[in-house]
């Protein structure tokens, strides 16, 4: 009966350490004592939030990625500057991105 207390106390402990690391990856946490049920509702909550993020970035970049190829096109069909739109930026400075921030050269070359 001696194996089956080890056996039972090592299982107990690999959850516990499991909750501990589940917790330790969701933000705003804190460090009271919280039940298991509650880790596993704001993991449940924080799961769906980055399914949303992972949603509206892939939007974004499709998004994006429609706009280039627009911009192909135009440069492809014009055949010169002068059918490229004023709101096209042309020249050095057109291969520059700013960051979220409004700041910095995301271009590294």
């Amino acid at each position: 009966m001696k194996r089956f207390g080890g056996a039972e106390r090592k299982r107990r402990d690999d959850i516990k350490e499991s909750f501990d690391l589940l917790r330790s990856k969701l933000p705003d946490m804190g460090t009271e004592k919280l039940s298991r049920a509650y880790v596993l509702h704001k993991a449940s909550e924080y799961v769906k939030q980055l399914e949303g993020a992972v949603q509206a970035q892939a939007m974004e970049e499709e998004a994006l990625r429609a706009e280039v190829e627009q911009l192909r096109r135009m440069l492809e069909g014009g055949g010169g500057p002068g059918s490229i739109p004023a709101a096209v930026p042309t020249g050095p400075a057109a291969g520059r991105r700013r960051t979220a921030s409004g700041g910095g050269n995301m271009d590294s070359g």
